[in-house]
């Protein structure tokens, strides 16, 4: 990617993404080796600097902004799009070009009693990923659940049949999750196997030599996993994987499938399944219960978690 269509597009991605947040953002002027361009939210006006260098490494300078408060929630919000407050970062959602293409995979519902668990993989060569990075994708965990499945349409449309999808409905995790339990394994080699699933998918439509997956789990027990045409793979676990383009968007899709299955469920069922594990979560379960009785827990929730147990029989 030339550094001028890197910096153009970054921009476009920091001005959705601020503007969201209630900020306006002016078109960019170049000045050597980057661009500058002014950030304003009601009375308050500051100056942003995004240099690219000769390696498309993004730095982002805040240091005109002459309140601190403004330059932290800036930081927090736009710094990890250009990998850091001062320093590149080579796995920055932007700059991440030199890894593809690769096979991204990220799961939702994880730490969600109610719902399934759903593991996505996304494909992204350079091409697509510049279309993911102008549609504005970017870690799930930043937007609202009604911009994660609008994104989710636009990525299935980019990618095309390069993306997976591995769901685990409430009965068939709780099933599973027992039968390891029993084994000696625990939810990591769930996971493991959910993301395997997920790259076999998607190497059966096109050939890659590279996956990136969030570090939740050692590294061999997802290659153990594996089967012929995983196993050629270079599997990368990376903290916050979430800044690489195609486990950004991958983690969008395993989110808005999420978001629909326990949308479905609670019609199913009568009763609005809240996201989470909380006070409302136990309020909400209770409530299932008293309708339909405790085996309507293997139908609807993760039946392991400690909630099931503070229900009582």
């Amino acid at each position: 990617m030339e550094r001028v269509d890197l910096l153009t597009q970054t921009h476009e991605v920091i001005s959705g993404l601020l503007e969201r947040h209630g900020y306006t953002v002016s078109s960019p002027r170049p000045i050597n080796f980057g661009i500058q361009f002014t950030v304003s939210h009601q009375n308050w006006v500051g100056l942003v600097r995004l240099y690219c260098n000769a390696r498309n490494a993004l730095k982002l300078d805040l240091s005109q902004l002459r309140s601190e408060e403004r330059r932290i929630e800036l930081q927090a919000l736009i710094g990890p799009i250009c990998g850091g407050s001062s320093s590149p970062h080579s796995n920055s959602i932007i700059g991440a070009e030199r890894q593809l293409p690769a096979i991204g995979t990220d799961e939702s519902g994880k730490g969600d009693y109610f719902g399934p668990l759903v593991t996505a993989g996304v494909y992204a060569d350079s091409k697509s990923a510049r279309k993911l990075i102008a549609a504005q994708v970017m870690d799930s965990k930043r937007l609202s659940d009604k911009r994660n499945i609008e994104l989710a349409d636009k990525i299935m449309s980019i990618c095309r049949d390069r993306w997976a999808i591995v769901e685990l409905p409430p009965s068939r995790y709780n099933t599973l999750y027992e039968q390891f339990e029993r084994e000696g394994k625990n939810l990591n080699h769930l996971l493991a196997w959910q993301h395997a699933r997920a790259l076999e998918n998607i190497l059966a439509h096109v050939p890659c030599e590279l996956a990136i997956i969030d570090q939740f789990a050692n590294e061999r027990v997802v290659l153990g996993k594996l089967q012929k045409r995983g196993r050629q793979l270079k599997v990368l676990h990376s903290p916050r994987a979430e800044r690489h383009i195609a486990v950004a968007a991958a983690s969008i899709l395993a989110r808005a499938r999420f978001l629909e299955r326990l949308a479905a469920l609670s019609a199913k069922y009568g009763v609005t399944l809240p996201k989470g594990s909380s006070s409302k979560t136990i309020a909400c379960a209770r409530q299932l219960v008293g309708l339909h009785g405790h085996q309507i827990l293997w139908e609807v929730a993760k039946v392991h978690f400690k909630i099931t147990r503070q229900l009582g029989d």
